[in-house]
């Protein structure tokens, strides 16, 4: 199941989301996977 996990302690990702940017953004996808697993997780 997907859940948002934080990647900045410092600012929240709803706060992230509220400002006006207009440049570029970097999103960043974190998966945990287990050992026995990653093997699956890569061909995917």
């Amino acid at each position: 199941m997907a859940k948002i996990v934080e990647m900045d302690e410092r600012v929240s990702i709803f706060a992230q989301m509220d400002e006006d940017v207009k440049g570029p953004v970097i999103l960043i996808n974190k998966f945990s996977v287990k050992p026995e697993e990653f093997d699956q997780f890569l061909k995917g």
